[in-house]
């Protein structure tokens, strides 16, 4: 375990010190659960043979981001996205308007608008939130879209892990927000890759405290451990 932390940790580093934009983490969430990248989920239209699908963009860094969202279409049906919108301004096709999603923080006043007739055969889009000044700190999800009539579970949501520190740089403590779906242990670790706290967790949502007064400042990692390792290994900052 503790050679894969510290194989873990020197690719956190290697990756997040090479400027300030490669440090961003972008995310999608729905109905409350955060969605792994690359995975896919499964929604149907209301009963009008529309859809609203409503996710949340989730920045899960320090820094304000200007975004896009741009949507792809995989499947050849007759469902088609004819708009996004962002606030109170609705693009259409599948690009949408630029938006601000502050650091730390999340941003749900977008919506993305599918035409699904009633017999229309299931489609799949790639949909990718994307930094617009470093197109390559980006998140993409998969939204499997079905008509009014299907009978269906969502898919990709209940092996993901919610995590968030806040504040983020914090000086003396933080607050821990998480989701999980097994007993894990909640880990702080120095750059060198000692353990300088944790906290067992069990499955499902919570929040902890971090006592950071006692640390020196700089760069920290924090994640949840389980049997299988550490997942959704983040950065915090000791001020």
């Amino acid at each position: 375990m503790k050679k894969t932390v510290k194989t873990l940790l020197l690719a956190i580093l290697i990756c997040g010190m090479g400027s300030a934009n490669a440090q961003q983490i972008l995310s999608f969430s729905y109905n409350g659960h955060e969605i792994a990248d690359g995975a896919t989920i499964d929604v149907k239209a209301a009963s009008n043979n529309d859809l609203q699908f409503k996710p949340t963009i989730n920045n899960n860094e320090i820094w304000d981001l200007v975004c896009r969202i741009e949507g792809k279409k995989v499947d050849n049906t007759e469902i088609d996205l004819y708009g996004i919108c962002t606030g109170q301004l609705c693009m259409d096709g599948m690009m949408s308007a630029p938006f601000k999603v502050n650091g730390n923080s999340s941003y749900d006043d977008l919506h993305i608008d599918f035409d699904v007739p009633a017999t229309a055969e299931p489609a799949v889009f790639e949909l990718t939130v994307y930094d617009t000044s470093d197109v390559t700190n980006k998140g993409t999800i998969y939204v499997r879209v079905h008509n009014k009539d299907a009978n269906l579970g969502i898919s990709g949501v209940g092996q993901s892990i919610t995590l968030h520190a806040s504040p983020n740089p914090a000086a003396t403590r933080t607050t821990v927000t998480y989701s999980t779906e097994e007993s894990a242990t909640l880990c702080l670790y120095s750059i060198e890759g000692k353990r300088v706290w944790s906290k067992s967790i069990e499955a499902g949502e919570g929040t902890t405290e971090i006592d950071l007064s006692e640390l020196p400042q700089g760069l920290y990692i924090y994640g949840i451990e389980s049997k299988n390792g550490m997942r959704n290994a983040k950065k915090l900052i000791k001020r």
